[in-house]
């Protein structure tokens, strides 16, 4: 599956695409995107980049052209935008900031290899190969972690303070997923498991405030690129039916979220279950309508735009210090300076942009843009040079643990899949980032004896290579 994902294959598809895309009214900037694709993967490593890396960017480049989508389905080319040029600029921006982040994997990663290397010693012994897991204690394990994480989420409305246990326990499940997932894969069986938690995730994710369906089918989707196995035609057809299910999920999702938001908290489990089983099996919707509102969700560089178009006319304010105050706000855990600041992106963008904002809604203009505002182009490039060593450095730290490589892969992937999109601002984006790294690390290092008893690891695990699957046998 790796082959697909580097850059000649990726190039090839790109010049095809664009030559299609070349009646658009947006040809010149499809073009750009296009080929930036291949230029991405190629500076993050190509077919040696980690696959959940490559994810992050492909995250980051699909929400950066976006707005070049909506542009052709609205008919509307970008430079007839209120923004005009600053429309195009911002998608060339954020193209070249995407490839300063994949650079800084790059480096994130060889350094980490350096730093993190596995130090063997007597009491410490690698395996050739790995012990078998049980797939029934796997899932076994998810359904555990699914379990407190919706009581919990229950008990947050009244304790806010346990949101933080909430996030750290949510990504952990997101390790058990990743774990089902690469062992169904590699072992090419078992399947009936694999489906169901997909099942169990998009059940309760529908239901949810944040509809939280995704998540557990991105990981899946990660663990079928990291496999070692040929490519299958079943594999092929499982994630074309995964992603399509995730994109008419977030189509009726788009038309109905506003309503249920507003009736969800009086009602039970079994009564959200009715509520959205009668919308997304019985109403109708305009399609059309809810693709446009979707991608322009998606997209994110019209806030962008605006702050170029001010940064032109000189009229950006300054002085914010966004960067600054994102690694401060690290630095001063809640815990200990209780006075500090509640984040408000909203209150950050009126202040940033003179937009107003409706109450109860959480709108930023992102890190990339904030980046801009600190350090204006192409000084942003450093900033987000660093942010890619980091994710780099993350990835290495996790598997180069002295565990066994596929679980160390997994708490990899729980940490970085979801980091830094590209809506979220510097402050939010970074304290999540080591919020996950800090939190995972902590439960992989003091908690692995527990996880190795629950799944009937050997006593002694050697740091294997990083790639290597959790479910394969010694022959």
């Amino acid at each position: 599956m790796k082959t697909l994902i580097t850059p000649i294959p990726l190039l090839i598809a790109a010049i095809l695409a664009a030559f299609a895309l070349s009646q658009s009214s947006n040809a010149t900037l499809w073009m750009a995107c296009l080929l930036a694709l291949p230029a991405i993967v190629w500076l993050a490593g190509g077919h040696k980049a980690p696959p959940v890396l490559l994810w992050v960017l492909g995250i980051l480049w699909l929400q950066t052209i976006a707005d070049v989508f909506l542009a052709d389905l609205t008919a509307q080319p970008i430079v007839d935008n209120p923004a005009g040029s600053a429309g195009e600029l911002a998608i060339l921006f954020s193209l070249c900031a995407i490839g300063a982040m994949a650079a800084g994997m790059r480096g994130g990663n060889r350094f980490g290899q350096w730093l993190f290397r596995a130090k063997p010693d007597a009491g410490n012994v690698g395996y050739a190969n790995e012990t078998r897991i049980e797939i029934h204690r796997l899932v076994g394990c998810y359904v555990g972690i699914l379990v407190v994480t919706q009581i919990l989420s229950f008990s947050a409305q009244a304790m806010p303070l346990l949101l933080q246990p909430i996030v750290i326990i949510n990504s952990l499940k997101y390790v058990f997923v990743y774990l089902v997932a690469i062992t169904v894969l590699e072992s090419e069986q078992n399947y009936f498991w694999l489906l169901l938690v997909a099942g169990l995730e998009i059940l309760t994710g529908v239901i949810a405030y944040f509809s939280s369906y995704k998540e557990s089918i991105y990981v899946i989707l990660i663990a079928l690129v990291s496999s070692h196995r040929p490519i299958r035609i079943r594999n092929l057809v499982l994630s074309a039916i995964a992603l399509s299910g995730v994109i008419w999920l977030s189509l009726v999702w788009t038309v109905v979220k506003k309503e249920y938001r507003t009736v969800m908290f009086d009602m039970t489990f079994v009564q959200k279950l009715d509520y959205m089983a009668d919308k997304y099996l019985e109403e109708r919707f305009d399609y059309e309508d809810s693709l446009q509102e979707l991608v322009r969700r998606i997209g994110y560089t019209r806030l962008y735009a605006q702050v170029i178009e001010m940064d032109q006319v000189g009229s950006l304010p300054r002085g914010f210090d966004y960067y600054k105050n994102a690694v401060w706000h690290i630095l001063t855990p809640r815990i200990l300076f209780t006075n500090k600041a509640v984040l408000n992106d909203s209150k950050g963008t009126e202040e940033l942009l003179g937009m107003r904002i409706a109450h109860g809604t959480s709108i930023g203009v992102g890190y990339i843009a904030q980046a801009h505002t600190d350090f204006g182009f192409p000084g942003l490039l450093v900033p987000l040079g660093v942010i890619g060593f980091l994710l780099g450095l993350c990835w290495q730290y996790f598997v180069t643990r002295p565990v066994p490589a596929g679980l160390g892969a997994a708490f990899g992937v729980a940490a970085l899949f979801l980091s830094f999109e590209y809506d979220e601002n510097i402050n939010k984006a970074l304290g999540a980032f080591f919020t996950n790294w800090i939190g995972l690390g902590l439960i992989l290092r003091f908690g692995y004896p527990a996880i190795r008893f629950l799944l009937a690891l050997p006593p002694r695990i050697g740091t294997l290579p990083a790639s290597g699957p959790v479910a394969r046998a010694p022959s």
